[in-house]
């Protein structure tokens, strides 16, 4: 995988950044979701559908990348910056400097709060 790094704000220029992709997984096959509601405590078994790999560069884990169903997370870092493949809109994605960034998403959580 070869992605775009920013390497200036001037001209916006770019150096071409190659990663050999190492699958991993991050949970078993499928996993036991608990949920409470009006119903009481259920489980339920979920196949999960993402893929995640390690982004390695001149053979050293530098990051990760997920795909998932409708759209891809990834961060590394190189030369001790931080950097994350971000969906900008739609299927348009950009590689951006972390401590740049101004458009991160506040934290959700799909859990209501109880009073």
């Amino acid at each position: 995988l070869t992605l775009p790094l920013p390497i200036g704000d001037r001209d916006h220029a770019v150096e071409p950044l190659t990663f050999q992709l190492e699958r991993f997984f991050v949970h078993p096959a499928v996993v036991t979701v608990g949920m409470t509601s009006d119903r009481g405590y259920q489980e339920e078994e979920y196949v999960p559908t993402l893929q995640t790999f390690r982004l390695v560069h001149r053979d050293a884990p530098v990051g990760t990348l997920t795909l998932m169903s409708d759209h891809v997370l990834g961060s590394f870092h190189h030369n001790g910056q931080q950097y994350d493949l971000a969906r900008v809109e739609g299927d348009v994605y950009a590689v951006l400097d972390f401590n740049k960034r101004t458009n991160l998403a506040p934290f959700e959580c799909g859990v209501e709060e109880a009073p």
